[in-house]
């Protein structure tokens, strides 16, 4: 209850106008969102180790036979980053503040605060969305992520990465501010041989507002 008032308290800050002092300094990433097109990213080639093609193998029959002990999403649970960047036709909502950038997807109504200014926690335990901290290059956001636990998937095909996993992003508004783009680099030694990148673009929306969607538990049968 801690961690989720912490959440609260942060972008209600944001919604009584939080981020204002930081739109003077930098670009002012708040607003509504959604993807271009359903699944629509560029992405360079990647290569997998035997253990990642071992695991993408797994994932594929889980999400095959709707094992929610493989896509724990089926469960409720968090779906992660960067899966939870291609949310599709879903809309999400950015908040910035001179301190962070939070970010609510209409998509199980997921929560991601990306601190500015700070170091990784020490001796943190593993999250779902994983310990974001970001400082500014100009008008670009740097975000770098790790700490993630190891079940999400790093897309809705059901690509694994494992507990080494290190995400970096390059997150920026262009076109006059009516598209975020977001580059993100996957790096993670165990499953792939080497860094891999994707770039994603959402189209700001004015005219739409995310609503409440409740993810209910699978498990509906006594």
């Amino acid at each position: 209850m801690r961690r989720l008032g912490a959440i609260g308290a942060a972008l209600t800050y944001a919604l009584m106008g939080g981020g204002a002092s930081a739109a003077e300094q930098h670009p002012n990433f708040s607003g509504t969102y959604l993807q271009r097109s359903a699944g629509a990213a560029t992405a360079s080639g990647y290569q997998l180790t035997p253990e990642g093609q071992a695991a993408f193998d797994r994932n594929k029959a889980g999400i095959a036979a709707s094992d929610p002990n493989i896509d724990t999403a089926l469960r409720c649970e968090p779906q992660g980053i960067p899966r939870m960047l291609s949310p599709g036709p879903l809309p999400f909502v950015v908040l910035q503040t001179p301190a962070m950038v939070g970010v609510v997807s209409e998509a199980f109504a997921q929560p991601r605060l990306i601190f500015l200014g700070n170091e990784h926690r020490k001796d943190y335990w593993p999250t779902y969305m994983g310990d974001a901290i970001a400082h500014w290059e100009g008008d670009t956001l740097a975000i770098d992520t790790v700490n993630f636990v190891p079940t999400t998937f790093l897309d809705m095909r059901g690509l694994p990465h494992s507990d080494a996993l290190h995400v970096s992003e390059r997150m920026q508004l262009i076109e006059g501010g009516k598209t975020l783009q977001d580059q993100v680099t996957i790096d993670d030694k165990k499953f792939f041989k080497a860094p891999w990148t994707v770039t994603y673009q959402y189209a700001r929306r004015e005219d739409i507002k995310i609503v409440e969607t409740v993810c209910l538990n699978t498990r509906t049968r006594p």
